[in-house]
């Protein structure tokens, strides 16, 4: 069977060529890492790289500058270490973001690990399921410390300790409820509703928000999906969330009996030898997970091993604290490592970080963009510098492709701008 390449994301079968090689994107499943495999990625990067490991916002990990005589080498080695999935089309569609401590978090309703693993080998294994859109996705949440629903999905599973709450995007209530033993099944027939109704042809619909109205509720499954009045909708909105603020994770949590240590890098991007150091730093029994923040917790440790770790990230310059002014900039990889840009985007925004913090006191603020595209950031921004012809364009209280209020400022003049907005007094009015 032949399956095109479909608005796709690059993977570690079938990478994607940037300004600085190609860019190897590992999809970890379940979201855990081990120790070997935390190990495997550093030398990677290191023997067949440039250095640079990246987390991205849909929980995976990429490596950057892949030399492509190398590739087959590294394939190799994660291949061994099983992450890879045995076609580049399945991997490309094994999209599956979960609770970052699923199975450790004593306010989840249920262990969640059991049905991803039958999600993601229903993925993989099902080749109908490959002609999905390349960044089609699935959420599963467990219901307890971290809320998800900030996270992009087409196709949501909620925990209650009775079963699963499914959502579809685009839709203000729930389409039904499935057993825990039936979400793979619920999951893949809504997947091939999805791929009946979107349509043929370059038009046709890549996300489900699309065409969710033409899936009413308790439709696509016979037996298995159960009408939403069938559960306890009491039980399924008790939530305990710990960690509403995704960044309020940083740092070091007692979690009862499995304590954890958030911890990150600048945009989320790490040197091997800082990966290296979070490893070696680690305790051997450390279950390594990554989130859709960008943050890397490192759970299943004791207290006492949670403030060892802490402190040594900590004075390695690490992130660990949530309101660390580099957390209020957001920034893509910028140039020479994208052909877009024509900025060193992440240099500049660490050079801006203070200012940014100034406009606001948590969150990102300022997000700098080498091109109107923001692959970064998808999101508004309070400030968003844009990059063009070496320059930066202002485009306030919106998007990177937004009209801008000013343009073809350096680096002295955007921070010049960022401390009067900081202060109050940049107007567009006022603005030439």
């Amino acid at each position: 069977m032949s399956h095109g390449v479909k608005g796709w994301c690059p993977g570690a079968l079938r990478p994607m060529q940037t300004g600085d090689g190609l860019l190897v994107r590992l999809r970890p499943r379940g979201g855990a890492l081990s120790g070997a495999l935390m190990s495997a990625i550093a030398d990677c990067a290191e023997r067949f790289g440039n250095g640079l490991i990246e987390l991205t916002s849909r929980a995976n990990v990429q490596l950057r500058g892949i030399r492509t005589d190398s590739l087959m080498h590294l394939q190799q080695i994660f291949h061994d270490l099983q992450v890879l999935d045995a076609e580049a089309d399945a991997e490309a569609v094994r999209n599956v973001i979960v609770s970052p401590l699923a199975g450790l978090d004593p306010l989840a309703k249920q262990d969640i690990r059991p049905v991803v693993t039958a999600l993601e080998d229903s993925i993989a294994r099902d080749q109908r399921l490959w002609d999905l859109p390349g960044k089609f996705g699935f959420v599963v949440e467990d219901g307890g410390s971290f809320d998800l629903s900030d996270v992009v999905a087409d196709v949501r599973f909620v925990a209650t300790r009775q079963g699963f709450i499914v959502w579809l995007a685009g839709c203000a209530e729930p389409h039904g409820f499935c057993a825990p033993t039936a979400l793979a099944d619920v999951a893949t027939d809504i997947a091939l509703a999805f791929l009946a109704a979107r349509g043929d042809g370059p038009d046709a619909s890549r996300r489900m928000r699309d065409v969710a109205h033409r899936l009413p509720p308790g439709s696509c499954v016979s037996n298995q999906l159960l009408r939403a009045d069938n559960f306890n909708q009491s039980d399924a909105h008790a939530r305990t969330r710990r960690f509403a603020d995704p960044t309020a994770c940083l740092g070091l949590h007692s979690m009862g009996a499995a304590a954890f240590v958030g911890v990150t890098r600048p945009f989320g991007r790490w040197t091997a030898r800082e990966w290296r150091e979070l490893v070696a730093n680690a305790p051997p029994n450390a279950d390594f997970r990554l989130t859709p923040w960008r943050i890397l917790l490192v759970a299943g440790l004791s207290d006492f091993e949670a403030k060892t770790l802490g402190g040594r990230l900590a004075a390695a310059g690490h992130i660990m604290d949530p309101i660390d002014a580099r957390l209020s900039v957001a920034a893509c990889p910028g140039s020479p490592a994208c052909a877009s840009a024509t900025t060193a985007t992440q240099a500049d925004a660490l050079a801006l970080a203070e200012l940014a913090r100034q406009i606001g006191p948590k969150g990102v603020t300022l997000h700098v963009s080498g091109c109107a595209k923001g692959c970064a950031r998808a999101e508004k921004s309070t400030a968003n510098l844009v990059g063009r012809e070496g320059r930066y364009d202002l485009v306030l209280d919106g998007k990177a492709g937004d009209s801008a209020i000013v343009h073809n400022l350096d680096l002295s003049a955007a921070a010049n701008a960022l401390r009067a907005l900081a202060a109050g007094s940049l107007h567009p009015e006022n603005l030439p």
